[in-house]
């Protein structure tokens, strides 16, 4: 029986879209850029995401920083907007190096 946990590794044959999705996501010409993954219960959006997380931190670690943030957890509370700025804040000084950290404090 298949579990119900999202997963990085293509069990769906979601390769082909993923790489499609991650070429236009870094694709300097479309930024800003907002991508929608609609899809019925249990059909792999959650796996397509973390695939395309993947896929988009192995080929451009350097320059991009991507987050997973559950807004599920606060749909209907007005927290949302401040979580998800929370989020990004923790995710761009977890990748400060010591230098930028110091820089900051400073």
């Amino acid at each position: 029986m298949w579990s119900d946990r999202e997963t990085d590794v293509d069990f769906l044959g979601y390769s082909s879209y993923v790489e499609v999705l991650s070429d236009v996501a870094l694709h300097p010409e479309l930024a800003p850029l907002t991508l929608g993954i609609f899809g019925s219960w249990g059909s792999g959006k959650s796996s397509l995401m973390r695939m395309l997380r993947k896929s988009i931190d192995d080929k451009n670690a350097e320059k991009t920083v991507t987050i997973w943030f559950n807004a599920w957890r606060y749909e209907g509370k007005e927290e949302a907007q401040s979580a998800l700025i929370h989020a990004i804040i923790h995710a761009i000084e977890s990748r400060q190096g010591l230098v930028e950290e110091a820089k900051t404090l400073i």
